[in-house]
């Protein structure tokens, strides 16, 4: 178990919704000559013809945008841990030629890893689902509640809009420690205990589904506070397991989510074409709202995600999180679906999201 961490935090990564300026503060913006720098770089490693998984930073030199970059992934590191920066080139490249841009960005933030048993480096945030709750979240349409994965960092680039809906949200992970704190102290022992957790399908062979031990959704080190949390995986495990949780167990995730998702604090971003979004994945909550999209497969809404393990971590509580570093191991013959535990996915889907706000 965790050990409860008993003060508000007092940190940069401490922000809410409400703050004044907050977008502003986030938000970077490339000017002409960066993105003509970009281009140039993208377009000398496409005309090489190297797989991008072959090349590495010293392939892609950014003289100008690079120190940028650099201190965009400090503070998501070690800072506000959230940044969005505006006016990427997508509109001038192929979805190809985007994949080999965004690649090669990644490298000035950390390491790629996968992030499904299909291996995925770079993951394809679209809809193929036909609104299949069997899928995997970033693979289908619908709502999905503010959670963690697996890895340091999380970049999300977008190619394409959906036709209405979709929008991005965040949640500072401090700022809901020291808002229960305050109001609901009470709660911060489950938090802190932690909950079973199904792994979805995604366990190496002989493992079981469920965790065997409680994966704290609250962690402390050196004044950090960082979180673990997949809502309908710890409502999975309660059902596989057969075992109700008790009711202050459920009253702390609860709470916990709807403060999460309350206006004043859970930012709210569209993501426009060109948009690229880097949070730091224990300190901040993602989730994305219900979007409808275009009907023809080349307007359909597509961002493209990495799952990054950085070069420079903040202090984490090792033994609170479920996996080593590394995101989720490639299995032979395996896609992102998971049907086993459907019942749970079914019966527990929006209880987290915005009609619960």
């Amino acid at each position: 178990m965790a050990e409860v961490f008993d003060k508000p935090v007092q940190h940069p990564c401490v922000w809410r919704a409400s703050d004044p300026g907050l977008e502003k503060s986030i938000t970077w913006h490339l000017t002409g000559d960066d993105r003509r720098e970009i281009l140039s770089a993208t377009r000398a490693v496409v005309a090489r013809q190297t797989p991008y998984q072959e090349v590495t930073r010293a392939d892609f030199e950014l003289p100008s945008l690079g120190p940028k970059l650099e201190e965009v992934c400090r503070d998501v590191a070690h800072g506000r841990g959230i940044a969005i920066v505006k006016g990427f080139p997508v509109e001038n490249l192929t979805v190809a030629e985007i994949e080999v841009m965004y690649w090669c960005l990644g490298l000035y933030f950390g390491k790629a890893v996968s992030q499904s048993v299909m291996g995925d480096l770079i993951g394809h945030v679209t809809d193929v689902s036909g609104k299949d709750p069997n899928e995997r979240a970033y693979r289908n349409s619908l709502e999905l509640p503010l959670h963690t994965d697996l890895s340091d960092m999380i970049a999300m680039l977008s190619i394409r809009a959906s036709k209405e809906g979709g929008l991005s949200l965040y949640s500072s992970v401090a700022a809901v420690h020291n808002e229960l704190l305050a109001s609901n102290p009470e709660l911060l022992p489950p938090l802190y205990h932690g909950y079973r957790m199904h792994r979805f399908g995604e366990q190496a062979p002989g493992e079981p589904p469920v965790t065997a031990h409680r994966v704290p959704v609250l962690s402390e080190r050196d004044g950090f506070v960082s979180a673990r949390i997949v809502p309908e995986y710890i409502d999975m495990a309660e059902v596989e397991l057969g075992e109700p949780m008790a009711t202050i167990d459920r009253q702390a995730v609860d709470t916990f989510l709807a403060t999460a998702m309350r206006r004043d604090i859970c930012l709210r971003v569209m993501l426009e074409p060109g948009d690229l979004s880097v949070i730091n994945n224990y300190a901040v909550l993602h989730a994305r709202t219900l979007f409808n999209d275009f009907v023809e497969p080349e307007r359909k809404r597509l961002l493209l995600r990495l799952w990054l393990d950085g070069y420079d971590r903040r202090p984490v509580h090792e033994d609170a999180f479920d996996v080593s570093r590394g995101g989720i191991a490639q299995q032979k013959n395996r896609d992102s679906s998971y049907f086993d535990g459907d019942t749970a996915r079914r019966a527990n889907r929006g209880r987290y999201g915005e009609a619960s706000n």
